[in-house]
């Protein structure tokens, strides 16, 4: 054994993890510039809206209460905005489409609510992304049914 060859093995081992580890960095840092990585969104958690929902009549005949979340992925980008209402989603007019469209129709499907609720505010609004939550409570048992639709 020579010393030089051990300390020469330690040295090409240590440089290739190096490499590596540095490598990874760099691929992690173009991932966390990207936009995806650091998507924007607009939040609208749990609205509750009162409608008529439900497969069966007597379901659909009395409103219940419905939890509504919306979050929505603009399609601008916030150094856009410049601190403008007029260069984003204005909130309150989605909550209010909302509770329009959830609380002034009768559906049968908690799905079809959520997909027409979705496609609404995707074709009315710069919307890249939207995902959309709605519960129920239909059982005294059971916390909430829920179905989420995203495009």
């Amino acid at each position: 054994f020579h010393p030089y060859r051990i300390i020469k093995k330690k040295v090409l081992f240590n440089t290739f993890y190096l490499i590596y580890y540095v490598s990874l960095s760099i691929k992690a840092i173009k991932r966390l510039s990207s936009r995806d990585a650091f998507m924007e969104r607009i939040i609208l958690e749990e609205i509750s809206v009162t409608a008529h929902l439900g497969v069966t009549e007597k379901e659909r005949a009395k409103k219940q209460k419905i939890l509504v979340t919306v979050s929505i992925v603009p399609d601008i980008h916030f150094k856009s905005l410049n601190d403008s209402i007029d260069n984003t989603i204005n909130y309150s007019n989605v909550r209010g489409d909302i509770i329009n469209i959830i609380g002034k129709n009768r559906f049968k499907l908690i799905e079809t609510s959520a997909g027409k609720l979705a496609f609404y505010i995707k074709d009315n609004y710069p919307v890249k992304n939207i995902a959309v939550v709605i519960k129920k409570f239909p059982y005294k048992d059971t916390k909430f049914v829920a179905f989420e639709f995203k495009i």
